[in-house]
């Protein structure tokens, strides 16, 4: 299931979501708006890097397999 929720996250932020976000943090965003409005997708935030645990620890690869949608990966873990 939290796959299926991260999956929100790669489709980007509706174009007023991701102007908000540039402006509070000074960043711009990187890729094109989402086309159509989505109350989940721009609540979600998908973090790419963790700095609380190794990527190759066994908790760091069950991350990883959970955000990829990987269930049978996630499993084995």
């Amino acid at each position: 299931m939290l796959g299926d929720i991260c999956r929100f996250a790669e489709q980007g932020y509706s174009e007023a979501r991701a102007a908000q976000l540039a402006r509070l943090t000074g960043c711009p965003l990187q890729g094109q708006p989402a086309q159509a409005e989505a109350a989940v997708r721009d609540s979600l935030c998908l973090l790419r890097k963790s700095y609380r645990f190794d990527a190759k620890s066994g908790i760091g690869q069950l991350a990883l397999a959970v955000n990829a949608g990987d269930s049978k990966r996630a499993w084995q873990r």
